[in-house]
């Protein structure tokens, strides 16, 4: 199984990217009011893990797999543009929070591809990037497949095939609520080492159950990357601290990488 590698001119990689870095903010690093599951907030400070973790846990009987988080974002900035319009580019025209010009979806693609192969590239050899079978993205709950971020990842020259081995069930998922049995696996997955990747983490209800059912299928999910984690500054003083204190922090593209879920164990 190969460890994953990024092709490609490292030099100019290394140059477009850093020239987006404006428009990145980092994660937060663990602190006593970050939820370590998702980068987020916690709610009480010493519980455990957010609410948004904690409903993972009742829901779906697991602890999360932590969210490794590329960036930070909110509403309105430019990178919640490119999030939003790479699926979507007819919706730019007449979205009152935009703030990036408009385009074609194409550049807009190129630019997810080029901070995700960027981070990928810095962080080469990493634990969670060894010995991989596949890098699987997290389905749309709206949208018909193919999901457009394989298109990204596709563009980030990747020696690890990006598969779809997951597909929405008729199980009722809401944002906010993770559900058992709301994906199911396309191909059996027992004892492969996945990456999993998902472009924005709110709550985490979508990620976590596609991580479950590939848990559940015998898949060993070796983390989870999300480009970019929404914020919501406005929501209260303690979150705008927060948001302005990363706001204001220099930009890596190294990660510190959480620790991985446990292997599944066999049914």
């Amino acid at each position: 199984m190969p460890s994953l590698t990024v092709t490609g001119d490292a030099d100019r990689l290394r140059s477009a990217s850093d020239a987006l870095i404006p428009y990145l903010v980092p994660p937060p690093p663990p602190a006593a009011d970050i939820c370590p599951g998702c980068s987020s907030w916690r709610d009480v400070l010493g519980q455990d893990l957010c609410h948004n973790c904690a409903d993972v846990v009742q829901a779906l009987g697991r602890v999360p797999v932590p969210a490794t988080v590329i960036s930070l974002y909110r509403k309105p900035s430019p990178l919640r543009d490119w999030l939003t319009f790479y699926k979507d580019p007819d919706a730019a025209a007449d979205d009152e929070h935009r703030q990036w010009p408009l385009e074609p979806a194409r550049e807009t693609t190129a630019r997810l591809s080029t901070i995700t192969a960027r981070f990928l590239l810095e962080n080469v050899g990493a634990a969670p990037l060894q010995d991989l079978d596949a890098v699987c993205v997290v389905p749309s709950t709206r949208r018909q497949p193919p999901h457009a971020l394989e298109a990204v990842l596709r563009g980030v020259g990747l020696n690890v095939p990006v598969v779809s081995l997951l597909q929405r069930t008729t199980t009722p998922l809401e944002h906010s609520h993770p559900a058992l049995g709301a994906y199911a696996c396309t191909e059996p997955v027992q004892d492969s080492r996945v990456l999993l990747v998902d472009d924005v983490y709110t709550t985490g209800a979508l990620s976590q159950s596609a991580a479950h059912a590939l848990q559940e299928a015998g898949a060993h999910v070796t983390a989870l990357i999300v480009l970019a984690r929404r914020f919501n500054p406005g929501h209260d003083p303690a979150v705008a601290a927060i948001w302005q204190r990363q706001a204001a922090a220099a930009f890596s593209w190294r990660c510190d990488w959480p620790s991985t879920s446990a292997p599944p164990s066999p049914h």
